[in-house]
């Protein structure tokens, strides 16, 4: 893994190499960068195993399903935020004959790269907190 930080220090680009685990290197570059709160603005590459999970919205509170796919798969996109200092991301990834995306998930792993560009957000402090219906809402700290 490598990553780049702008002179005004308001944007971070990572490239993720073979083998790195795309959610967990995420969050130790938030953690290594003091990322408060910030976008994940673009992602794209290659997956050798992708690990999502999918809200069933048909009961409340909802139900996650997990998806695990095992082989080559494009990253497509990738986008989310940082808040609170915790990796909150969504990824479309597809091998030509099927497209799955969803919230991403540990222990997908990158195949040969990633890059991925990270807009820090001056002035904002959020955090995510439980509703009553068990949703993780984002809130003002």
């Amino acid at each position: 893994m490598e990553r780049f930080r702008s002179d005004d220090g308001q944007t971070v680009v990572v490239r993720l190499d073979d083998g790195d685990a795309l959610l967990e290197s995420l969050q130790q570059v938030a953690d290594e960068e003091g990322l408060d709160c910030a976008a994940i603005v673009t992602g794209f590459g290659a997956l050798k195993r992708t690990h999502i999970h999918v809200g069933q919205w048909a009961q409340m509170p909802p139900k996650n399903r997990y998806v695990v796919h095992e082989g080559p798969m494009e990253l497509c996109q990738l986008s989310g935020l940082i808040a609170d200092g915790e990796v909150h991301a969504h990824i479309t990834a597809s091998d030509a004959e099927t497209t799955i995306g969803g919230h991403l998930e540990p222990e997908t792993i990158v195949l040969y790269l990633c890059e991925i560009v990270l807009q820090v957000l001056p002035g904002l402090r959020l955090t995510r907190e439980f509703s009553d219906d068990e949703l993780p809402l984002l809130q003002q700290r």
